[in-house]
């Protein structure tokens, strides 16, 4: 009966064995010359297996049992026979197509997360996602909002132009480390990042129309334009800046620019 279980024991340790080493040519994904290196590494751990028992009662017993040995090598030939096919499958209609299946499905997405925002005296007058509808009057300018699939994060250039066709600008560090507004004796962290990134090249934030628009979007606060609030920035280089509802903020490539006045212009 201790025989018994004890060869049933090794019957199932050879069979885990095969399904093993089986299972480490598939996944390694390489051509079929590596397939046949590890069949003979295969055949070498079942050679090394049947010397440890050659001396056993155990081994001997397994002897007996040459029909189901030849079984199982039958078996794992057809198990190899089989991943060699589906590895040449996948390098030869899946791999080198894959990337181009991403690129598609990607800008796909991309397509789906475009919207166009207007905005006139800060208040969001539409909102689109159709690129043939093009609203020219009665706004002040456009916020193209964008989703980069990458790393599901929003860019959001903004034309002041009005021009939807306008050439899409570069994403630029953040200048600042931090920007607090202040009205109505509370304080709002503004954030340049998130939900939706401004830091593109060429965009003006933080004047009026701006802030008026990103506070009723985060905080669901109504300012009226010309409202007077203060905005206390401290960019990377430890330098501060205070401006109010009559100024804004040009961000550049490398630097950015206070404008005063903007919102008279």
């Amino acid at each position: 009966m201790n025989e018994d279980k004890k060869f049933l024991g090794v019957i199932l340790t050879l069979i885990l064995l095969i399904i093993s080493c089986a299972y480490e040519i598939f996944s390694s994904r390489q051509h079929n010359s590596d397939n046949i290196s590890k069949s003979l590494i295969l055949i070498n751990r079942t050679l090394r297996f049947s010397i440890i028992y050659k001396r056993t009662k155990i081994f001997k017993k397994l002897l007996t049992y040459k029909i189901m040995y030849t079984s199982l090598t039958i078996v794992y030939l057809y198990i190899m026979t089989v991943f060699s096919h589906l590895q040449i499958f996948y390098n030869t209609y899946v791999s080198k197509h894959l990337n181009m299946l991403k690129s598609y499905l990607y800008e796909e997405e991309d397509d789906v997360k475009l919207e166009y925002i207007y905005i006139k005296d800060g208040k969001e007058i539409s909102r689109t996602r159709n690129t043939n509808i093009v609203i020219d009057k009665c706004n002040d300018y456009i916020v193209i909002k964008k989703e980069k699939y990458e790393d599901k994060k929003y860019f959001g250039q903004i034309l002041v132009n009005k021009n939807i066709d306008e050439e899409k600008k570069d994403i630029i560090d953040n200048n600042f480390m931090s920007i607090t507004l202040t009205y109505d004796n509370n304080e709002y962290d503004i954030n340049l990042d998130n939900p939706i990134n401004f830091n593109i090249d060429g965009n003006i934030v933080l004047d009026n129309v701006f802030t008026i628009w990103y506070m009723k979007e985060k905080y669901d606060i109504e300012l009226q334009k010309g409202e007077p609030y203060i905005i206390k920035i401290m960019d990377n280089n430890i330098i501060f800046h205070t401006i109010n509802e009559k100024s804004g903020i040009k961000l550049t490539k490398d630097t950015y620019t206070i404008i005063d006045n903007y919102n008279e212009k």
